[in-house]
């Protein structure tokens, strides 16, 4: 198919339908990542919390994903003023008597909110599940030239339905500030 054809075509997607329009300005065509797309969809989601720990002390973030094939497609970022450790966990056992946490929509004009079955901070851990992700970040010296020990996976994971996940933080350092951002978008497969 010709790029003529291709710039004009009908594409029905759901019983809509649209072109691809080429910017008239700079004449390029206009696309947006899917993650933006899903923004834009009112289906994107965002947490973020800081607090200051001890040492040896832990931060858990835990939630449970919906029991729906609208599955939760999510990314972590942690920055640690100090030294610390992050573990990321699958299928813990979990007691829901934490402090329960509230994300936000990414589209604020969007009253959607997640799928999400329990969100909290320090519930009771009665059996940790799978390790998926242990990082360490800093030292007792960071910030080294001002830069903070940080992780991040830049790329997403598609979490199980139904199940619980469990994000920790383990302080190696006395009055560690400690960031943890969530950012997920809620998506159900096409196929």
């Amino acid at each position: 198919m010709s790029l003529w054809k291709l710039l004009t075509a009908q594409y029905n997607d759901a019983g809509a339908t649209a072109r691809l329009r080429i910017d008239a300005a700079t004449n390029t065509l206009q696309v947006i990542e899917y993650e933006h797309h899903e923004i834009h969809a009112e289906s994107h989601y965002f947490w973020e919390d800081t607090t200051v720990l001890a040492n040896a002390a832990t931060w858990d973030i835990a939630f449970r994903t919906a029991n729906t094939t609208e599955w939760t497609h999510i990314i972590l970022n942690v920055v640690s003023s100090l030294g610390s450790t992050v573990e990321v966990y699958e299928g813990d056992t979990i007691t829901w008597d934490g402090t329960a946490e509230t994300s936000f929509n990414n589209d604020r004009n969007s009253s959607n909110t997640s799928n999400w079955q329990e969100f909290e901070t320090d519930p009771t851990i009665v059996t940790p599940g799978t390790l998926l992700a242990k990082a360490t970040l800093g030292t007792s010296t960071n910030p080294n030239q001002g830069l903070p020990g940080a992780a991040s996976r830049s790329r997403e994971i598609i979490c199980k339905q139904n199940e619980n996940y469990r994000v920790r933080v383990t302080s190696n350092n006395n009055s560690n500030d400690v960031t943890v951002s969530l950012q997920w978008y809620e998506h159900t497969n096409k196929n």
